[in-house]
């Protein structure tokens, strides 16, 4: 029986592109998030609990909110997406993942994650008082690679912290990585 392999090989290219559905790829549609919450806002107001979901106090100057959402571009890298909002324009926010599970206390959030690992990702610049960062953790070293499934480099579970922009010792905001 006779098989027009380019033909069948553009099917199924199409058929990849145009419904990831047709051959199942278990990372393509992988992700893990974290809602970012303040941890420190001016004197007086009163900030929901990080990962709480409460509405709490409107936002006030100095507390900054948003999400980092970590996706597999299809590389078997990770993409990490930051959105943050209600910081000062014109300053560089350090960010890492870190260690604990919580982001009731410094002791929960824990030190930086298996150093290397959480540390080396850019500073989110703040525009207009917004702020965003696109970074891609690639996977070559095993030393530092991340993942949203594998137990022995998994994400999902740690806490991604920001730290003020003028001292770095200062934790300002804080999300626990979910899938």
């Amino acid at each position: 029986m006779f098989v027009n392999r380019p033909i069948a090989t553009g099917i199924s290219i199409a058929c990849g592109l145009l419904f990831a559905a047709c051959e199942s790829n278990p990372q393509a549609d992988e992700s893990a998030t974290a809602r970012i919450d303040p941890l420190v806002t001016t004197p007086g107001a009163v900030a929901p609990a990080a990962g709480s979901g409460a509405a709490g106090a409107p936002a006030t100057a100095g507390s900054i909110s948003g999400s980092a959402t970590f996706t597999i571009p299809g590389s078997g890298n990770i993409r990490m997406l930051v959105s943050i909002t209600g910081c000062t324009t014109g300053k560089q926010y350090p960010i890492h993942i870190h260690e604990g599970g919580s982001c009731e206390n410094a002791m929960t959030q824990g030190g930086h994650w298996d150093i290397p690992r959480g540390e080396a990702i850019p500073n989110v610049s703040c525009v207009n008082g917004v702020g965003t960062l696109t970074y891609t953790r690639t996977n070559a070293d095993a030393k530092t690679a991340w993942s949203i499934h594998n137990p022995a480099n998994n994400l999902v579970g740690h806490t991604v912290v920001l730290h003020d922009p003028d001292d770095g010792t200062v934790r300002v905001a804080c999300g626990v990585i979910t899938r």
